[in-house]
């Protein structure tokens, strides 16, 4: 949206500055969706790996 109203206004470096910050927030999306995926499947196929510590990972257990 803010994007859109600085590209009407003609201020380019904001739109570019914009883009360059939704591309960014992507990257590190998917990359972190990436990694968990590969943390995953690591986990299933060799339970024992580092960081495989059961289905409470990472997770206080409640009393």
């Amino acid at each position: 949206m803010a994007a859109a109203v600085a590209a009407r206004a003609g201020a380019m470096v904001t739109v570019v500055g914009q883009a360059v910050m939704a591309g960014l927030v992507c990257v590190v999306v998917l990359g972190g969706v990436a990694l968990q995926s590969h943390q995953d499947q690591r986990c299933r196929d060799t339970p024992s790996a580092s960081g495989c510590s059961g289905s409470d990972q990472g997770m206080p257990t409640l009393t």
